[in-house]
């Protein structure tokens, strides 16, 4: 019987391609690649690069929907910095790292010279509870996510008439399961993070605990007012405060359980 598991151990593996070694391990902030053609497959962990095709055939079907926006708003929504492609260009502004012609196949890597952030403030909102008319407006060219956030409804939110130029946001902390993000803000607006939304994670501002909303038909984003704000999301499932609960019920019970045997 045949098996789709490879007989190698992670430390043994070789990158599918030099260009992955281009690629800086450490930069100022989180990115992502898209690696389709020259990383391949879930080599991508092997370097510790997030993948914007994901390590896993079994994906959201927001994410899915999202992969399949146009090539450069796609690089844009999920904060793509490097390309690994067989495009001689791109569509937008990059410069070649790299070429691989191994196995007579051509692979170039590039960098986005104006790499997307991971998070950003959007002051404008465009609303729609039809996740159908909400891709359809991610898609248009004309349609900027960097500067207006589409969501199923209006915030409680003073969005001011124009953009302020001078909002600044900045990851502090990333982890698979928690993110703290720095804003200062002139006006109010929405934080949008290049994060899926999922049910489980929650959100504090300033250690208050905030509503996420769902933002670009699968993003997630949280409604700040004018200020300087400390934002930390957590992935806190309810089975994980239910396992949590059971645990100190059970130690509970058994600490209960020793006191009675050594009365006796």
């Amino acid at each position: 019987m045949g098996t789709d598991m490879e007989p190698i151990a992670a430390r043994d593996r070789q990158l599918y391609s030099d260009l992955v070694g281009m690629v800086p391990g450490t930069v100022d902030a989180p990115f992502r690649v898209d690696g389709r053609v020259g990383l391949g497959q879930n080599y991508g962990t092997l370097a510790g690069l997030q993948d914007v095709w994901g390590i896993s055939p079994l994906q959201l079907q927001a994410s899915r929907d999202l992969l399949n926006l146009p090539q450069p708003r796609m690089h844009k929504v999920f904060g793509v910095r490097y390309v690994f492609t067989d495009f001689e260009e791109l569509s937008v502004p990059s410069t070649v790292l790299g070429v691989d012609e191994s196995a007579g196949f051509r692979r170039l890597l590039h960098r986005i010279d104006e790499p997307y952030p991971r998070a950003w403030m959007a002051y404008a909102v465009m609303d729609t509870p039809d996740r159908a008319q909400a891709l359809g407006w991610l898609a248009d060219p004309a349609f900027d996510p960097h500067r207006t956030v589409i969501l199923e409804a209006q915030p409680a939110l003073d969005l001011p008439d124009s953009a302020p130029e001078d909002a600044r946001v900045t990851i502090a902390a990333y982890a698979p399961e928690r993110m703290v993000i720095q804003v200062e803000t002139p006006a109010d607006g929405m934080l949008v993070v290049s994060e899926m939304f999922y049910p489980g994670w929650r959100a504090t501002v300033d250690g208050e605990p905030v509503a996420i909303w769902e933002a670009d038909a699968g993003l997630r984003a949280v409604a700040l007012e004018a200020g300087t704000h400390t934002i930390e999301m957590v992935y806190r499932p309810v089975s994980f405060r239910i396992g949590a609960a059971t645990s100190i019920t059970a130690i509970l019970g058994t600490l209960s359980l020793l006191a009675v045997r050594r009365r006796l």
